[in-house]
């Protein structure tokens, strides 16, 4: 899915997945991302809150930082640690702990915090990192995995 949001989400946007446990069936995800993650598309079942997470679009030196990563999940995890600036609804898991990162000139992810709390399922991670690259139209982190 190729689309240019960058101009027209919010800036941060909110992500919520499309395999979260309180996502009803009758939600229109799709019309969701392309209306620039508007949540009056999605449908949660009753008395369930989704995970939210809140997210930046990247700027081209994060880009640059993303790159420097072997093709893959490295990447994948290097955009997450630039664009993700926290998550609600995320029961016990701590909001990521951040560093200020001067090359790129923006405060990003701890790895350490990666290391210790982000241990999420490979699915949940791609579909994060194709949110990140839907927003700022980039996929070479995508194609190559």
């Amino acid at each position: 899915m190729a689309l240019n949001l960058q101009k027209s989400v919010k800036q941060p946007y909110r992500v919520v997945l499309s395999m979260d446990q309180a996502l009803a069936e009758e939600s229109d995800y799709s019309k969701y991302i392309q209306e620039g993650y508007q949540e009056d598309h999605l449908k949660f079942t009753e008395g369930e809150e989704p995970t939210r997470f809140r997210m930046r679009p990247l700027t081209n030196k994060m880009r640059c930082f993303i790159d420097a990563f072997p093709e893959g999940h490295a990447q994948k995890l290097a955009a997450i640690r630039c664009s993700l600036l926290s998550i609600e609804n995320a029961g016990e898991l701590p909001q990521p702990s951040m560093e200020f990162n001067q090359a790129i000139g923006a405060d990003i992810i701890k790895m350490q915090w990666i290391e210790d709390h982000f241990s999420l399922p490979s699915a949940y991670i791609n579909e994060l990192a194709e949110h990140i690259a839907i927003v700022t139209d980039v996929t070479p982190f995508l194609s190559k995995a």
